[in-house]
């Protein structure tokens, strides 16, 4: 999680949107593709396939310093023809982090499967808008100048 580059032997794939719901307020809305043949399925009764994996996402602030984050346990159970399906086109979890406040931030995510304990990282930056004054911020006054 420390890391700000993707890593791991789970490979990941992040997209990151800033989203706004009246009852919740600004959030980024993080969806990881991973794929499913990576993971280990355990096979169970009637045709049944299952594994478990934990997500965490945490966001960082411009300053490097953590802000915000969440956490899941996650138990996938897959039947039949869904299970192929799975396997043939991949998944995308979707997690939500909230913002407080407008800025630059760094997403990361790292998902973990549970049966063979390895691990993959992504991140992504993202710059969330001050959805009250309706400016967005320009992207050069978050990068150093050269």
């Amino acid at each position: 999680m420390s890391s700000p580059v993707g890593a791991g032997a789970l490979k990941l794939r992040l997209t990151t949107l800033f989203s706004q719901a009246p009852k919740i307020g600004a959030y980024l809305n993080s969806m990881l593709y991973f794929d499913p043949k990576q993971i280990v399925f355990t096979d169970q009764p009637d045709d049944w396939h299952q594994a478990v994996i934990d997500i965490v996402a945490v966001t960082f602030g411009d300053n490097g310093q953590q802000v915000d984050g969440t956490d899941k346990t996650f138990t996938m159970r897959f039947k039949g023809d869904g299970y192929k399906q799975v396997l043939k086109n991949g998944l995308v979890y979707s997690v939500h982090v909230q913002v407080k406040k407008p800025g630059a931030y760094q997403v990361r995510v790292v998902l973990r499967d549970a049966g063979s304990e390895l691990l993959g990282s992504a991140s992504q930056f993202i710059v969330v808008p001050d959805v009250d004054k309706a400016t967005w911020p320009s992207p050069a006054s978050y990068c150093a100048a050269s």
